[in-house]
């Protein structure tokens, strides 16, 4: 990207930020004080993984391994189309096709798919660019990939030294891609528009005492005689604490299984079910699973259990969308702060923005309130 270009793109990436939230500068943005000049190969940079990779030309093919899905997604974003990959893991695909994107990027259901057991030597005869891998450079799958000949990029799921950030998560895979790719126009953007719906959120929350913070539960998994919650050390831990709440199961360690009688002993105020999990807020309503009875629950007594939006990937995770999750869920903990906050026209407005597409309300509904379908492989 020529160099009045790339600032022109910057420049408006931030414009587009601030003006979200009625341009009152939400968002704190040094100008650059120099733009890159015109990218010349071969190129070396050092990964998020610290391995130093050299590109001799221009990439445009793409493989992408591993069984973190986020990935998928969010390359299908920075490219706009799915023209140069090859291929496309099938958990990601699948999830896709059970969302309402398998209208927005129908191109991705074209696509093949395969498994993360696709060995060196299949990946090699389809002769990509690079290989993006989830996960750290260690391991067999990825020793066997290089010693192949592959270019091997890797994106693990550590934000900036704290992998409960989601938001510094998508921040540093889409980075990389401008990185990889020579272009940080699309990375700009969604990185500008996290940063200020981060800081806009914040703001509203600024106020709120620790009395007056909902205690909030995530269940992971749920089904007979299995509860899965999700304690701190996980992503959890960034969305509870960014939409002003605390974590009823903050005293345990990442994702823990529990009984009803320590649910019971908490109490949260309210419940949040991925996408991990086929589970409904009416099965804890009306206690379809055996060996639990969620009836006594605050929550349950008060409707205040809510299934996790699924979009171009599960948002509990991150994703594409993690400041569409950030807003639905400060909304809920807050609805007396976010009373003017539509996620409906949020959702739509931020689709046609980042993905040029007008969704119908139908659909959003659907994004909005997914249904059991969407419980597939991690």
């Amino acid at each position: 990207m020529k160099r009045t270009t790339k600032l022109l793109a910057f420049t408006l990436a931030v414009l587009m930020a601030l003006s979200l939230f009625g341009g009152k500068g939400l968002l704190q943005v040094e100008a650059l004080a120099e733009a890159p000049a015109e990218r010349t190969y071969p190129y070396t940079f050092t990964d998020m993984a610290g391995v130093e990779i050299t590109l001799n030309k221009e990439v445009e093919t793409v493989y992408i391994v591993g069984s973190v899905q986020p990935l998928v997604a969010l390359y299908r974003y920075y490219r706009g189309n799915s023209d140069n990959l090859i291929e496309c893991p099938a958990a990601a695909q699948s999830i896709i096709g059970s969302s309402v994107f398998a209208e927005i990027w129908p191109d991705m259901l074209t696509l093949t798919p395969h498994t993360d057991d696709a060995n060196a030597e299949e990946i090699l005869a389809l002769n990509p660019d690079v290989v993006f891998m989830t996960g750290s450079a260690t391991g067999d799958a990825y020793d066997a990939l290089v010693n192949a000949g592959l270019t091997v990029i890797s994106f693990p799921t550590a934000g900036s030294g704290d992998d409960n950030d989601t938001f510094a998560t998508v921040a540093n895979w889409l980075n990389q891609m401008a990185e990889v790719f020579g272009d940080s126009s699309a990375a700009d953007a969604l990185v500008s528009y996290n940063a200020a719906t981060l800081e806009h959120v914040g703001a509203k929350l600024a106020d709120v005492k620790e009395e007056e913070k909902p205690s909030v539960m995530i269940i992971f998994q749920l089904g007979d005689n299995n509860l899965k919650v999700a304690g701190s050390g996980h992503y959890s831990e960034f969305w509870i604490n960014n939409t002003g709440a605390v974590n009823a199961a903050g005293e345990l360690q990442k994702l823990q299984p529990v009984d009803i009688e320590q649910v019971m002993a908490w109490d949260p105020d309210i419940i949040y079910l991925t996408t991990f999990s086929p589970a409904m807020p009416e099965d804890m309503y009306n206690n379809t699973y055996e060996g639990f009875d969620f009836s006594l629950l605050s929550a349950v007594k008060n409707h205040q259990v809510y299934k996790i939006p699924l979009g171009s990937y599960r948002w509990y995770a991150p994703s594409c969308e993690c400041s569409l999750m950030l807003k639905w869920m400060a909304s809920i903990n807050h609805p007396e702060l976010f009373a003017d906050m539509d996620m409906t026209e949020e959702v739509k407005a931020f689709i046609d923005q980042f993905y040029g597409v007008v969704p119908p309300n139908e659909q959003v509904a659907v994004l909005l309130n997914p249904s059991d379908t969407s419980l597939m492989s991690h």
